[in-house]
């Protein structure tokens, strides 16, 4: 009982962590992206 309740939390954990990582790293992308594209038009 107590190893799959941290099981169960483990995965959320990571979960959410993988998620928050996905988040950052479009985030940068796009804003990469979009100072590319404003310093090619210039």
């Amino acid at each position: 009982m107590y190893f799959s309740s941290l099981f169960n939390d483990l995965t959320k954990f990571s979960t959410s962590v993988i998620f928050s990582l996905t988040f950052c790293f479009c985030s940068s992308i796009k804003a990469f992206l979009a100072s590319y594209k404003t310093f090619c038009a210039w």
